[in-house]
């Protein structure tokens, strides 16, 4: 890895061009996790490239992301000082949001309306009857929609019907071959931790281009006998005892 020829300071432009061999000759790689590392002519932050790391077989090369994330105190004045140069431009940030036609989706539409005042945009509701958020979803008559997620185990069925370009579920028609390959790669690969990198990253990448954006979640709570070992995670609020025991 090396910084640009005529970069005087450290930057965020770096390039991979030392091939597989070379790194596990240079750091003593006992694993590799990288299939086949083509050279990459850009690293770019948020992204992933190799890395040796100690593992618990001893040295491993494998790829991770890279980068100082951003606060979101950061995050949130970025995005403060973009709204204003639009506004500056003499263009203002003005959307109309769907929201179900009850009392609720009126708060939850009012409490979402202030967030986006504090950031310099401007957003109407629109309360609809629920029946039609779904078929206006799926006609792409909206500019912000809600959209409900199910809590599955394996989070591949819906991120890959919601993000893949081409999927009839990807609402926002957003399409980016990085994020496409992420989705791809984390479906095939039986690795645990490959495919939990591979999932963060893809997270991050939705964030950073605010193709959705999450208000809130369900949480589910189990409470048991401290004598009760071995209980997994809860997903969709089923409690899976299979492999639990007693004390």
């Amino acid at each position: 890895m090396r910084l640009p020829a005529t970069s005087s300071k450290m930057c965020n432009l770096y390039s991979i061009t030392t091939n597989q061999a070379a790194i596990t000759a240079l750091f003593r790689v006992v694993n590799r996790y990288v299939g086949n590392l083509a050279p990459m002519p850009g690293v770019f932050p948020d992204y992933k490239a190799p890395i040796v790391r100690n593992g618990a077989g001893g040295r491993e090369l494998v790829t991770a992301r890279w980068g100082m994330p951003s606060s979101q105190h950061a995050l949130m004045e970025a995005t403060k000082k973009r709204a204003a140069k639009l506004e500056a431009k003499g263009k203002s940030v003005d959307f109309k949001a769907i929201a179900t036609a009850t009392p609720r989706g009126r708060t939850i539409g009012q409490v979402l309306q202030q967030f986006w005042k504090r950031v310099g945009a401007n957003m109407e509701i629109e309360q609809i009857d629920q029946a039609t958020i779904v078929p206006r979803a799926f006609m792409r008559q909206f500019q912000l929609t809600p959209w409900r997620i199910v809590d599955l185990a394996d989070p591949d069925p819906q991120m890959y019907a919601n993000f893949h370009t081409g999927s009839p579920v990807a609402l926002a028609n957003y399409s980016n071959p990085e994020l496409d390959r992420l989705l791809e790669h984390a479906r095939t690969t039986a690795d645990v931790a490959q495919r939990t990198e591979d999932y963060c990253a893809i997270t991050r990448l939705i964030n950073k281009e605010a193709i959705w954006f999450w208000t809130f979640q369900n949480t589910y709570y189990a409470i048991a006998s401290a004598k009760l070992k071995g209980l997994p995670k809860i997903y969709g609020g089923v409690i899976d005892v299979s492999d639990a025991w007693m004390e």
